[in-house]
């Protein structure tokens, strides 16, 4: 490793400097430690809303309306951290699922 490899102002293609890495030299083992290198992160909200319905004594209704990542914010995964030449070295090719709503009934008893 020669420099951190952060950027300031990081793309999709670009989320660090492969530059700031090289291949160590033939028998010999590299300098890089382990986590040196932090990923997107992640916002994530899941919400739900229910409404209990009573049928009787000892039985009820439950209606549910569930949201998974509920404001839509792009999730990405860890950038490729292969450095090799020709490689996808620091570009983030995939995210997480885009919001998930469901809608459930419970009948308990």
């Amino acid at each position: 490793r020669i420099a951190s490899g952060k950027l300031d102002n990081w793309t999709l293609d670009k989320y660090f400097d492969i530059a700031a890495f090289r291949t160590p030299a033939l028998y010999t083992i590299g300098n890089s430690g382990r986590n040196i290198l932090r990923g997107p992160g992640i916002a994530n909200w899941d919400l739900s809303v229910f409404k209990n319905f009573n049928a009787g004594e000892r039985r009820h209704l439950q209606i549910r309306w569930e949201m998974f990542n509920a404001w839509n914010t792009a999730q990405f995964f860890n950038p490729d951290t292969n450095v090799d030449p020709g490689s996808a070295g620091g570009r983030i090719t995939a995210a997480r699922d885009p919001r998930i709503m469901q809608v459930a009934a419970k009948f308990y008893f």
